[in-house]
This record gives structure tokens, sequence and C-alpha cells, in this order.
């Protein structure tokens, strides 16, 4: 239940909403970038680290929500901190 309600949180609403305004780039597809970026979302997937999730929220690729579980024993025990990440075209 708590994963279906941060799914449909606000705060990820507005970071799906940011990268839709994100302009389209024209012309050449950099396709390192993209394959890399497939490759990465494949990684995550496959081998899965615990307590650390990133997905992308728009076709480009350009940008991703990622959480990370604080670990056990630290002063972070318990929370969970939320990135926002662009990635640049380049």
């Amino acid at each position: 239940m708590y994963s279906a309600l941060m799914s449909s949180c606000f705060c990820r609403t507005c970071l799906i909403q940011m990268a839709m305004k994100t302009p389209l780039r024209s012309g050449t597809v950099n396709l390192f970038r993209a394959n890399r970026l497939r490759g990465d979302i494949r990684a995550l997937d496959v081998d899965a680290t615990e307590g650390i999730d990133a997905v992308p929220l728009d076709n480009q690729l350009s940008h991703w929500q990622a959480s990370i579980i604080g670990p056990t024993g630290s002063p972070y025990e318990g929370g969970k901190f939320f990135l926002y990440i662009i990635i640049p075209y380049s």
C-alpha cells in the first residue's frame, strides 16, 4: 500500500509534469546516450540493489526519480530519500 501511495504522490506527479514540459530535441538522436540509458534501466531491473530505486519519467530519459532508503545502523535509518535527476543530452 505504501508503494502505491508513493507512486501516486503529488511530488511524482509534479516531476512528470516538469519532464513533459521539456522541449523535444529535434535533429540528430544521440544513439550512444539512448543505448547507455536503456542499459542502465535494464541493469536496475536485473541487478537491483536493496534500498535503491530509479525510474525514468520521460521518453527522452532525461528526467529520473530515484529513492534511497537510509542504511541500517546509520542516523538515516528508516528514512526514504528522494532524488530528482536530470541527465543532460550531451
